[in-house]
């Protein structure tokens, strides 16, 4: 739902929506650009971790000299914590005497694809093993960047709209710790693994190949990061993708249509590449969507109180 600014005084700060984009054309920006790109040239830090500090610094640097500094330090400060443990205690996740969960999402899927797993649909369809595709570069650049993409979207809504960008990082805080709860609770198995016990037909883990072809020291950062390759359920990849395509509607057209596309190319690109079920990514999808119905609604109302106060 998009929301109009409201009229305040001027001595306030806006409480509804707040927009910095005006800002970002100061002369700040340029040193720190200048200097991160000195950096990369000199071998300091790589390109894509230098694009996810900016992201996330900016509305730091521009948030230095005002009462938002806190509260946008506050949120941030909350939303990598959260992650920081989320990652960190989803690694335990597969050592719980709980037994692997293999055949139910199999049922599930099957019962989806009208007796065919869409996972093997989609390889039988697109993949050639040892022919790497344009579209299976596409698949491993999407699954690979999705940590990226969460503080593009955070940085966007900061400067767009205050109460979605508070909305937008605290239901992803939500969503870490319903997921690692699943994950401890239930832990499943991807397609990929169930192919190499035997238990379904072979699925190809597209990624993992591609990526280690596109990068391999990359490749295995992330699979050390995982720590737990039976945290299938439900997809974090397509639930951080929907709160960023929910979280982005209706604010600018332009955004909302490619948001969705995102959105729809990391379910193809999931599935298709071995990494989850239909049935995980659908799961991801509802958890997300509830997460941000809670937070947006909590967030909201909270403003307006304060609006008529």
């Amino acid at each position: 739902m998009s929301y109009s600014d409201e009229e305040i005084n001027t001595s306030s700060r806006p409480i509804v929506t707040t927009n910095h984009s005006s800002r970002v054309s100061q002369p700040s920006i340029v040193f720190l650009g200048a200097l991160g790109l000195g950096a990369i040239s000199l071998g300091f830090i790589p390109l894509a971790q230098f694009a996810t500090l900016l992201a996330i610094g900016l509305p730091f640097w521009y948030s230095r000299e005002n009462k938002q500094f806190i509260r946008v330090g506050l949120l941030y400060f909350i939303h990598i914590g959260a992650l920081a443990i989320f990652v960190g205690l989803r690694s335990y996740a597969d050592e719980t005497a709980r037994p692997v969960i293999v055949e139910a999402p199999i049922t599930f899927d099957l019962w989806l694809g009208n007796g065919q797993l869409p996972t093997h649909m989609l390889q039988q369809w697109l993949y050639s093993e040892g022919d790497v595709a344009w579209y299976d570069q596409l698949m491993a650049v999407l699954y690979a960047g999705h940590f990226f993409v969460i503080w593009l979207a955070a940085l966007f809504l900061w400067a767009k709209d205050e109460v979605r960008f508070s909305a937008f990082m605290l239901s992803n805080v939500l969503c870490y710790f319903i997921s690692l709860a699943v994950h401890f609770a239930y832990p499943t198995a991807p397609p990929w693994l169930a192919s190499q016990n035997e238990v379904i037909e072979n699925v190809s883990r597209i990624f993992l190949k591609v990526g280690s072809e596109l990068s391999p020291e990359a490749v295995k950062k992330g699979i050390d990061i995982s720590g737990n390759d039976v945290a299938a359920m439900p997809s974090v990849h397509m639930m951080v993708t929907w709160l960023v395509f929910l979280s982005a509607a209706r604010i600018h057209l332009v955004v909302s249509i490619l948001a969705g596309i995102y959105a729809l190319l990391m379910l193809w690109g999931i599935v298709y590449g071995g990494e989850h079920y239909l049935v995980d990514a659908l799961m991801g999808i509802a958890m997300a969507s509830f997460g941000w119905w809670t937070t947006h609604r909590v967030i909201r109302g909270r403003s307006d109180t304060k609006s008529r106060n």
